[in-house]
């Protein structure tokens, strides 16, 4: 297991020290609305989230679940709206990420 301070591993929201991406997060979770920008920061935290090197080195990694990971990646592009933050995670969170 790497642990949550090693370079490849995600990086949490609750560690973000710009004040920005904490503050869209909490807006989300609270049941808010978000504004285009505000989906932009959700989408850049869910890329990098999502192409976290720490996810190609599942041990229990098996066909399927590449390409699950392979979709998530790909889909994170997708995200325009709060639908599409919503629908993103939902991939997310089925697949054991929860990067809220």
């Amino acid at each position: 297991m790497i642990p949550p301070d090693h370079p490849d591993a995600p990086k949490y929201w609750v560690n973000e020290t710009g004040g920005v991406l904490p503050r869209v997060v909490k807006k989300y979770l609270g049941g808010s609305s978000l504004c285009p920008m505000d989906v932009m920061y959700m989408r850049a935290y869910f890329r990098q989230w999502a192409f976290s090197p720490v996810w190609d080195r599942n041990p229990h990694r098996t066909p399927e679940s590449e390409r699950e990971l392979a979709d998530l990646r790909r889909r994170v592009d997708d995200i325009k709206d709060l639908r599409g933050v919503y629908e993103w995670l939902k991939l997310a969170t089925a697949m054991g990420m929860d990067p809220l």
